[in-house]
């Protein structure tokens, strides 16, 4: 069985950046970690980046989870 620890990060594509950061920055409350051209990082604790939105199709998305395997 495996138990859910935690959601590591998600890389979710975007048609606007700046768009995108409004929404995450006003309504979800997190900070802008890093930026380029393409991709805005940005964080919702002490990591560098828990969400990256980037220059791309909003149907290309990526979830990365942090599990543990438990015996049964």
């Amino acid at each position: 069985m495996i138990e859910l620890k935690d959601l590591s990060y998600v890389r979710l594509g975007a048609s606007s950046l700046d768009d995108a950061g409004n929404f995450a920055t006003r309504c979800l409350g997190l900070q802008v970690g890093e930026q380029s051209a393409k991709a805005l990082y940005l964080r919702s604790d002490d990591r560098a980046h828990t969400l990256c939105y980037f220059e791309g199709d909003p149907a290309d998305q990526t979830v990365g989870l942090r599990w543990k395997m438990r015996a049964n």
